[in-house]
């Protein structure tokens, strides 16, 4: 049953959280995958390409730190993905020499920070997808 999945799922990062962090997390966040049909661009005849989502996702879940300010990433699979604390005391600096997949959440936390003007903040996150 896809609910009883998607429930145990939810119930596998919150438990994955509790152990990594000592606590439970604040919030959940899903992004879907995404397909883009033609190409992320207008293609050549002037029309608007068409993206859809797709069952694949990232599901992550979140705590804010108030007095650190330093980045926890963490992954459901960390075996694979080892956990990185990342200080951004002075802003987010994205080392592109070193391939971790953290890179991924960094560039998103700089760009969101960037367009709306925001201070860096600490963050407590396990990943999963």
């Amino acid at each position: 049953d896809f609910a009883k999945s998607i429930s145990a799922r939810y119930s596998r990062i919150g438990e994955s959280f509790l152990k990594e962090f000592g606590g439970h997390a604040d919030f959940f966040v899903r992004a879907p995958g995404r397909v883009n049909l033609i190409g992320e661009h207008v293609d050549y005849s002037g029309y608007s390409v068409m993206p859809c989502a797709i069952t694949q996702d990232v599901v992550m879940a979140g705590r804010g730190l108030v007095e650190d300010r330093t980045l926890q990433l963490a992954n459901v699979d960390s075996t694979a993905y080892t956990r990185k604390d990342v200080p951004v005391f002075d802003g987010v600096s994205i080392n592109s020499a070193e391939h971790h997949w953290t890179n991924y959440f960094l560039c998103g936390y700089k760009g969101v920070l960037e367009h709306l003007g925001l201070s860096t903040v600490g963050i407590q996150v396990m990943v999963h997808g």
